[in-house]
């Protein structure tokens, strides 16, 4: 499981950095490829 606090709730994009961490969680993705996802990075 993964356990998620404030640094997720109070993030300037909260939407964003849960879709990176479901990306690591479901997809296996790396950590580049998860940020591409949450849409910090250009893919």
């Amino acid at each position: 499981g993964v356990s998620m606090g404030r640094s997720i709730f109070q993030h300037d994009d909260p939407e964003g950095i849960a879709r990176a961490v479901s990306a690591i969680v479901h997809d296996d993705a790396t950590v580049d490829d998860a940020l591409a996802a949450g849409g910090f990075v250009e893919a």
